[in-house]
């Protein structure tokens, strides 16, 4: 049985790198990256401070395990 090819979905910041048994897994980099993209909306419509935003995606670069580095 073959392995089916990752799935690249875009417009959401979703991707599918790797499908496993059990079901496919999200890529800690991509979820990361779309949580900032959401932070940097809300910090520009005034519905979060700067500093909060930093701390929010701190917190969430360690929880999702995201090595990349985005600055807000």
């Amino acid at each position: 049985m073959k392995t089916p090819k990752p799935i690249f979905q875009t417009g959401l910041g979703i991707f599918i790198t790797k499908i496993k048994k059990g079901g496919p897994q999200m890529n800690p980099n991509a979820d990361y990256l779309g949580i900032v993209t959401l932070l940097r909306s809300l910090r520009e419509q005034g519905l979060v401070s700067g500093s909060e935003a930093k701390k929010i995606a701190a917190r969430l670069m360690v929880q999702l395990g995201a090595d990349i580095i985005i600055s807000l």
